[in-house]
């Protein structure tokens, strides 16, 4: 999980490598060869054997109940 207090939330990558392993960094470095690819901000991601999904995160807000 990555968090920020702000907009500017710390950097993170996803690559790939030539041996089928995967990994989220937080600066991308030449190993194997991997393609990096920046994970925007407010994205949520999901790495399986098959692949490596990243899609936007909003999550609802919720409702609070007021005590009476």
């Amino acid at each position: 999980m990555r968090y920020a207090t702000d907009d500017h939330a710390p950097t993170l990558y996803t690559s790939v490598f030539r041996n089928g392993g995967r990994c989220i960094v937080s600066e991308p470095f030449d190993r194997d060869g991997g393609e990096w690819q920046a994970i925007p901000p407010s994205s949520f991601v999901t790495m399986t054997r098959d692949g490596t999904g990243i899609r936007p995160f909003a999550p609802a807000a919720a409702k609070l109940a007021l005590a009476v």
